[in-house]
């Protein structure tokens, strides 16, 4: 009836060997108390023979020694007894079976996974198969290396770290330090070319006043002349209205005679045009200056560029960071081969037999 075949069904369950998930074939009861068919746990220990570990498919409890089979006479006449035609007391085994492995007592070395002793002999059973506490030990090791290394990289980038660290503190420092310079030395230029410019306004203001003594002195001894002169423009107007002839002779001869200026004084009127020349002069000094220092500026800022290269630069990969390395290479005519003809500024060659 339906009762005796649920009851027959559970006893079956019971008496199914969990490695091989079918009925119990001449069963031997290990010391734990659980059944399995004599070839079946005669398979898995001998898989575990060369480590010396014996164990419990699954309950896991380890035997040493390897305990003695004797098969148990009680369960193979009861397993003799319920076999009914058209019960696979497997397959609820195997849909049981299907409940996630987390307690998987084997690992699969060829697939790489935990698996329970079911699946040892079953789906995987001809794979590389040991206890996780096995696995675990070679693991470990492994484990252990890939952490020191893990812990070596770790101090060598915290040992680059305060490396880098220190070299922007010298930068910043340096940086510092070149800046203060630079502006001590700018100072230092402005204040001399200052000094030069107030020299050159004091030579400019000692010259001015001796051309002013000069122009002074000048003006001085002309306006002497001009009175000497109206002086004896005076007394020509004077002897002009004598009407005795004898006595206009005698004062006349005995007069100065005036020359041709010969004695005038002589002066040179250039002060415009001379401060024209040295305010072009100072052009041209204020340009040659300009020049001299964006030339000595272009100098100093390809120092400063230069220094990038003291710090690790990743590597050029697309066609704009190559060219940012690039040159403008020229070949030397003196030293360049006789059949090489060269042009575009020395950038061109050409191969030619003709050569002069």
């Amino acid at each position: 009836n339906c009762s005796s075949t649920l009851i027959n069904n559970g006893l079956l369950e019971k008496l199914c060997c969990s490695v091989c998930l079918d009925l119990l074939k001449d069963p031997v009861t290990i010391p734990c108390g659980h059944n399995y068919c004599m070839s079946c746990i005669r398979v898995h220990w001998n898989k575990e023979d060369p480590k010396g570990i014996y164990s419990c498919p699954q309950c896991r409890k380890i035997f040493i020694p390897r305990p003695a089979l004797v098969k148990n006479t009680m369960l193979a006449e009861l397993v003799e007894d319920l076999k009914t035609p058209g019960i696979q007391p497997a397959s609820k085994l195997k849909a049981q079976h299907l409940q996630p492995h987390y307690d998987s007592s084997m690992f699969c070395r060829t697939d790489q996974k935990c698996i329970c002793y079911l699946c040892c002999v079953n789906e995987h059973k001809d794979h590389n198969t040991v206890p996780v506490e096995e696995e675990r030990i070679e693991m470990q090791k492994e484990f252990e290396v890939i952490l020191q290394n893990v812990q070596r990289r770790i101090q060598t980038r915290e040992g680059e770290v305060n490396m880098l660290r220190k070299e922007i503190e010298e930068i910043l420092q340096s940086s510092d330090s070149v800046a203060k310079d630079i502006e001590t030395i700018i100072n230092e230029l402005v204040s001399f070319i200052k000094e030069k410019g107030s020299n050159l306004k004091q030579q400019i203001k000692s010259e001015q006043k001796t051309e002013e003594r000069r122009v002074s002195e000048l003006q001085n001894k002309l306006k002497q002349e001009i009175t000497e002169l109206k002086r004896q423009e005076e007394e020509l107007k004077q002897l002009s209205f004598t009407e005795d002839h004898i006595e206009f002779l005698r004062i006349y001869s005995q007069m100065p005679k005036l020359t041709d200026s010969t004695d005038s004084p002589t002066f040179r009127i250039c002060p415009v045009k001379y401060l024209e020349d040295l305010e072009r002069a100072m052009s041209e000094a204020r340009d040659k200056l300009k020049m001299f220092v964006s030339e000595e500026w272009s100098k100093l800022t390809l120092r400063v560029r230069s220094a990038d290269v003291l710090l690790p630069q990743a590597q050029p990969k697309t066609r704009d960071e190559f060219l940012k390395y690039s040159r403008q290479l020229t070949m030397d005519p003196d030293t360049v081969h006789r059949k090489l003809f060269l042009s575009n500024q020395n950038r061109t060659r050409s191969y030619t037999t003709d050569h002069k």
